[in-house]
């Protein structure tokens, strides 16, 4: 169904970059306004009003307000779902071999306690049951965190080490909740850990329980849309001090104007948007929307937008099919946009869409404010207006309601 489902909105993309000019034409009658105010009017209710809003915060349940109330008013259908997240993914854990004891990150979405068997290498071809009861170790690299924790859970194994690839430590996020405790270690405590496989001594792998907190995520469906196949994403929560204007304010008030530009149209796009929350937690706002839905009603194609108002030029990360239509519809704007790659160098909220094999454009300005410095006065209208024309462009091309 989803290779379907891609193949479909592979032909819909052909005949809309074939088409050219007209309703790329950012003159053009038909392409949408973004109306500038209102999207700095949402940006700095969310960034100035309100503030700083880590994840499980009254800040952010009345973000989630707000932006409930502006979905609401532009017509789209809206779900709510709370979900409990851990507000420590990547606590502090140990792993003792040896005698020693090394200071080790849980993986976010790792299970907790204390394990114990003999250290054994993890293959990407290890057999089923050929690790039962044993400590699979795993050096960083070749395969997703998430790969390393399904082929060791599928081997028998108890716990994970999965050793980095540099001297420092990794910090490690899995894309859905594991089944062992899988933690990482520096790679400067590799040597140690490795030299105990050969002879299959015992490894201890402790992983405390996590602290918890509740979050919501938040749906908004477009009239014309009988299934989320194609959405925008965009977290609302902020890093713990930040008034996160850029980070993510920007994103929410651009994806707030769409849905308002989109209630003006006829036929109404088929898009929803998704407001996610515990983004600065180890993505979790975006793997518990995921388990919520279906393997058949997971989205097929997703755009994930942030740090769109402050900064410097626009990046995009993703499959290449996106992002050479996201680079035509650019050059008819004549807004700049480079390409970052296939995904952004460091873990990013989103990476459990690609993970569930949905067809994934990131879109973000690289550099800006960071933390306590992510103020409102930051924010450059004029950025965030090309980077709001341009995603908007891109949301109606995807949605196949537009056509030559």
């Amino acid at each position: 169904m989803r290779a379907a489902l891609l193949a479909l909105f592979t032909l819909v993309l052909l005949p809309l970059a074939a088409c050219g000019g007209g309703n790329d034409d950012p003159d053009d009658a038909d392409a949408p306004p973004f109306d500038t105010a209102r999207a700095m009017r949402d940006l700095e209710y969310l960034a100035k009003t309100i503030g700083p809003r880590p994840a499980g915060s009254d800040a952010t349940r009345t973000a989630a307000d707000y932006i409930v109330q502006e979905f609401a008013a532009a017509r789209f259908g809206i779900v709510r779902t709370n979900f409990t997240f851990e507000t420590d993914p990547n606590r502090p854990a140990t792993v003792q071999v040896g005698g020693a004891t090394i200071e080790a990150i849980t993986a976010g979405g790792s299970k907790d306690g204390s394990v114990t068997g003999p250290a054994a290498a993890l293959s990407a071809t290890a057999e089923r049951g050929s690790l039962t009861g044993k400590i699979a170790v795993a050096r960083r690299g070749g395969t997703s965190f998430q790969e390393k924790h399904d082929a060791a859970w599928a081997s028998g194994a108890a716990g994970l080490v999965i050793i980095n690839s540099e001297s420092g430590s990794v910090t490690a996020n899995l894309g859905e909740a594991g089944k062992i405790p899988v933690v990482t270690v520096p790679g400067s405590d590799g040597e140690r850990i490795e030299s105990v496989l050969s002879a299959g001594e015992p490894i201890a792998i402790t992983v405390p329980p996590p602290a918890t907190a509740s979050g919501t995520n938040i749906t908004a469906r477009a009239r014309g849309a009988h299934a989320c196949t194609y959405i925008v994403v965009a977290n609302y929560d902020s890093i713990a001090g930040s008034p996160g204007a850029n980070d993510n304010a920007s994103g929410v008030a651009v994806m707030l104007e769409l849905a308002r530009q989109f209630n003006d149209r006829f036929p109404v796009p088929e898009m929803c948007f998704v407001a996610l929350d515990a983004r600065f937690t180890g993505g979790q706002g975006a793997a518990r929307y995921l388990e919520t839905l279906t393997g058949v009603g997971r989205p097929a194609m997703v755009i994930s937008i942030s740090n769109l108002g402050a900064g410097d030029g626009l990046v995009m990360y993703g499959e290449l099919t996106l992002k050479d239509r996201l680079a035509q519809l650019a050059e008819s704007l004549g807004v700049e946009i480079s390409d970052g790659g296939a995904a952004p160098p460091v873990a990013s909220g989103t990476d459990v869409f690609r993970a569930s094999g949905a067809s994934l454009v990131e879109i973000a300005r690289s550099g800006g404010p960071e933390g306590r410095g992510d103020t409102f006065d930051q924010i450059d209208a004029q950025k965030l207006t090309r980077a709001g024309q341009l995603i908007g462009e891109l949301t109606l091309a995807v949605s196949a309601k537009r056509r030559p």
